[in-house]
């Protein structure tokens, strides 16, 4: 807060500086032998009242280096750190929205001073690892018309960017994919070192006025496996901002750091020009090749530019019929737009607005749109691709470059460095592990944030092969997509599709019969035998449960039992490990509660039903 300014307007009722959390035994007892009972008159009637002592929150708050050893404070005012956070920093505390009025109008009458922090940290100052340092302003006599007994608010802390703890708090916050990532354009690798451990390849680029001169500092975090963090932090300065810098204004920097063997973690780097504030951070991907060793180097792993085309999702979750789509384009060479429904041409937008307008049928079954954006002169600038009605708890990943074409219109195979990128669809609620990119079954590269994005080898003496994308969620789910490269006459995608059966075996009687094995059981697909991927008792299987309930006016008696008898039957689920979502339907169907693990969500979406309107079950059904 020293280093940015600040104000603080908090919210604190009055009767709260009156509480006391915390008192040493002296302090106790001096308050008690001066509480005291007094007679007030008001409203004409004498009220007998107990008055406590003004304690003083200043108490409360001592010097950094008298801190050990003290007992421990309690939050006795709220706004006596705020107030002290004021002394140190020259900020100022407002205590109503009344006296913000009067702070703005005395904001003009401050002053700005600026002196060089370079020097100051070129003298081993600790700013040129970005710690505060310790500033005290003062006035000099009464030169212009300065007041000797003026009083000189200002920041006592200042600092060249800022503290580390700050940065591993940003790293944290990337983990967990809680904040954006910052302004500077980052793109970073892990690869395994010979030596053990990993080497992490991390390449930005610098921009503005100070670009190549601003000390800079590098924080690399590796998740750990109790949710924690370990950090790496590395400052550089201008003279090694100029050794690593190239003809294209990027910077490369290789540092070496510690991976456990065992399980593959998060990694994110970090970014910070100390001199302006500016920072950028990302997850680094894994690969199985140090990116030294891509085509391009580093500079393959430099994010991607923002898609040419975009195509915006319906509002509905459910679409059916006449369903227009539109698109957003980011460059202004976008002549046209082609549009394809499941892979077949359906439209060309020639001007923008680019939207086409397509009869999806009268159920809301799963469709692929794509969007093809070109140039006047015929060249693809980009494309992007929507997936509708795939619910929401689908887990879908889906291979979305390369693409083909060029192998048809007999430009030659796909070798060399190939870009694959891949889409993912993740269930409400859900995280993503990771996603892990394959060239035949050798594991290329793992991603766990987008952009999705590997750069794969292809072989030119053996391009034959095909890619596969596996996404696998916090819980262990898994989705995959498959694509067939230079193939002739083979199938270009490959459908990964796995079906699960539900089967019940019951003797003559109706009974359960338990211990059958997979060999017991035989799977024909038209009349032709499949093979059974895994095979295991269903009970032991998350489930996801949808209930649809008939809320309509004629249940105005039999709501209430109908709630209870669903309510049963939920709390009956694996609470946290099976799903669960309620669908009421009066006029039309409507969802009380989305797919959630939280079973005493689901029970309470059950109560919220009130029977209104006709029965719309068809409706409800789809």
């Amino acid at each position: 807060l020293s280093v940015y300014g600040w104000l603080a307007a908090p919210y604190a009722p009055a009767a709260a500086t009156d509480v006391i959390a915390e008192e040493t035994e002296e302090e106790q007892k001096r308050r008690d032998e001066e509480e005291r009972v007094e007679t007030v008159l008001e409203g004409g009637r004498e009220i007998t009242r107990t008055r406590f002592p003004t304690f003083d929150p200043r108490k409360l708050f001592r010097k950094r280096e008298g801190l050990d050893g003290g007992p421990a404070i309690g939050l006795v005012a709220p706004l006596a750190p705020l107030r002290r956070l004021a002394e140190e920093t020259g900020g100022e505390l407002l205590r109503d929205s009344r006296a913000l009025a009067a702070w703005l109008e005395r904001l003009p009458g401050r002053l700005r001073i600026t002196f060089d922090l370079e020097s100051t940290a070129a003298a081993g100052s600790p700013a040129a690892g970005g710690e505060p340092v310790r500033v005290e302003v003062a006035l000099a006599g009464r030169r212009g018309g300065a007041d000797p007994a003026s009083q000189v608010r200002a920041r006592h802390w200042v600092a060249a960017g800022t503290p580390e703890p700050v940065a591993e708090h940003r790293a944290r916050l990337l983990l967990r994919s809680e904040i954006e990532e910052g302004e500077l354009p980052i793109s970073a690798a892990v690869a395994e070192s010979p030596e053990g451990g990993g080497l992490l390849t991390l390449r930005y680029e610098s921009q503005g006025e100070r670009a190549g001169r601003s000390p800079v500092r590098v924080t690399v975090a590796v998740a750990a496996e109790d949710g924690g963090a370990s950090y790496v932090h590395r400052m550089l300065g201008p003279a090694d901002l100029a050794a690593l810098a190239d003809e294209r204004g990027g910077r490369e920097l290789t540092l070496p750091i510690a991976l456990a063997a065992d399980e593959e973690r998060p990694v994110v780097a970090l970014v910070e020009e100390m001199d302006t504030g500016r920072w950028g951070g990302t997850h680094a991907a894994l690969t199985a090749d140090s990116p030294r060793d891509l085509a391009g180097g580093a500079e393959a792993l430099v994010l991607p530019a923002p898609k040419a085309v975009h195509i915006l999702a319906p509002r509905e979750i459910m679409v059916m019929g006449r369903t227009t789509f539109e698109t957003v384009v980011s460059e202004e060479r976008v002549a046209r737009v082609e549009f394809f429904l499941d892979g077949q041409p359906i439209a060309v937008g020639l001007a923008p607005p680019f939207a086409v307008t397509v009869d999806l049928g009268k159920l809301p079954e799963t469709h692929v749109v794509e969007a093809v954006a070109y140039s006047r002169d015929g060249r693809e600038l980009g494309r992007d691709a929507l997936a509708v009605n795939e619910g929401s708890g689908s887990f879908r990943v889906r291979i979305v470059d390369p693409r083909t074409e060029a192998q048809r219109q007999g430009r030659g195979l796909l070798v060399g460095p190939v870009d694959v990128a891949a889409d993912v669809k993740l269930p409400r609620g859900s995280r993503l592990a990771r996603l892990e990119f394959f060239w035949k079954e050798q594991r290329v590269g793992t991603r766990f944030a987008p952009p999705f994005v590997q750069r794969i080898e292809v072989p030119r003496d053996d391009p034959r092969g095909f890619v596969r994308v596996v996404g696998r969620l916090a819980d262990g789910s898994t989705s995959e997509d498959v694509l067939v490269l230079n193939t002739p006459g083979a199938s270009e995608r490959l459908e990964v599709e796995l079906v699960e059966l539900y089967v019940v075996v019951t003797d003559r009687q109706g009974r359960p019969v338990q211990g059958l094995g997979q060999e017991s059981f035989r799977v024909l697909e038209e009349g032709e035998r499949q093979s059974i991927a895994s095979f295991g008792d269903a009970g032991d299987r998350p489930l996801t449960v949808g209930l649809a309930i008939d809320s309509s006016a004629s249940m105005f008696v039999k709501l209430a039992d109908v709630q209870a008898a669903a309510a049963s039957y939920v709390r009956g689920l694996a609470d946290r490990k099976d799903r669960a979502f309620v669908v009421g339907f009066g006029n039309d169907p409507a969802l009380e509660r989305d797919t959630t693990s939280d079973l005493r969500q689901v029970v309470a979406g059950l109560f919220q039903l009130e029977p209104e309107g006709q029965t719309a079950i068809w409706k409800a059904v789809v």
